[in-house]
């Protein structure tokens, strides 16, 4: 069977059935916040993994943007809460519907790392602490009962790096990267997205459900380099 990739929300409607049975589903995420390069390792990762299961499905985090998506960042205090909850909670189903068909999945982005946006939405006003803990109890509850990534990729990049990234591609409409209004708009995101995922990321390395999970690289590692952890670390046996 061939590699099932996912990376626009037409495809969210594509099924198979996997043509063996019984061999456990792999969980990989490939993890950090806007520019840190987890498109360009996703692909080479899924086409390692096909050579340990026969059904492997790859989803890229543009299969989950909606059409109301620009107006996160154009108009977050009226939709940041709505349109984060529906990532949220598609993101969770989305991972079920190919782990529950016997797939083993490799993502752009798990669950773990819903509260880096709604934190970054509370800290700038977005939305309400109502709001953000009823966000955090529907979360603890997904949590409880997803599964928790096989190994957790986290790309550790300065948000320097991130915007010079997101200003070097000319149309990101067609990279799928967010739209912001303004430089001054992105940059302000970028930088809490930033600060955001090195609490989250030191939280879960805390934690013992998943600290030995996380495999976290800085810039310019090599593919080849993560894909070899990555075997080390999760038995594909």
């Amino acid at each position: 069977m061939p590699i099932v990739r996912l990376s626009t929300p037409a495809d969210l409607e594509r099924t198979f059935v996997p043509d063996i049975a019984g061999e456990s589903a792999v969980l990989i995420s490939i993890s950090g916040q806007t520019g840190a390069g987890k498109s360009t390792i996703l692909n080479k990762i899924a086409d390692f993994l096909r050579g340990h299961r026969a059904a492997v499905a790859v989803i890229d985090e543009k299969s989950l943007h909606n059409p109301y998506l620009d107006r996160y960042f154009h108009d977050p205090e009226r939709f940041g809460f709505e349109i984060q909850l529906r990532f949220m909670l598609d993101r969770v189903i989305l991972v079920e519907r190919w782990l529950s068909a016997g797939f083993s999945v490799v993502m752009e982005r798990s669950h773990l790392e819903d509260p880096v946006f709604v934190r970054t939405l509370r800290e700038m006003s977005y939305v309400t602490d109502v709001e953000f803990d009823l966000y955090m109890g529907l979360w603890t509850r997904l949590n409880e009962r997803a599964k928790p990534p096989d190994a957790l990729i986290f790309l550790d990049v300065t948000a320097s790096v991130s915007l010079a990234r997101l200003e070097s591609r000319e149309d990101q409409t067609a990279s799928g990267h967010p739209i912001f209004p303004d430089h001054e708009t992105q940059h302000r995101w970028i930088e809490s997205w930033h600060k955001q995922y090195k609490r989250r990321f030191a939280e879960i390395a805390a934690d013992r459900r998943y600290s030995s999970t996380v495999l976290r690289y800085t810039d310019g590692m090599a593919v080849d380099a993560i894909i070899q952890h990555i075997s080390q670390r999760i038995s594909l046996h």
